[in-house]
């Protein structure tokens, strides 16, 4: 489970108010405040961008993991049916 919400740019502040208020995690403003912090082994912080929402561990050297349901593959599995009773489809509202 994420610790943090992290907004990375000014215009995407009020998205990343809402994920914290409703994730009840503090937000750091600026992904540059992110380090000099102290975090536990295994903790995220949940990325909130213009482009997107990710997830990350928290270390100073770790990499974004975004899934992009509406676009690519994925919307089109969603828009014209496959894969009924995967995990994936249901996960993206395929009944």
């Amino acid at each position: 489970m994420p610790v943090a919400a992290v907004c990375c740019e000014p215009s995407c502040r009020p998205r990343g108010e809402r994920f914290a208020a409703e994730l009840a995690l503090p937000l750091i403003i600026g992904r540059e405040n992110v380090g000099g912090r102290e975090w536990a082994a295994g903790d995220y912080i949940l990325e909130v961008a213009e482009d997107g929402v990710g997830l990350r561990s928290a270390g100073l050297k770790s990499v974004l993991v975004r899934c992009d349901f509406v676009a690519g593959g994925l919307a089109h599995r969603r828009r014209f049916g496959g894969g009924h009773g995967q995990a994936i489809a249901r996960a993206i509202g395929i009944r």
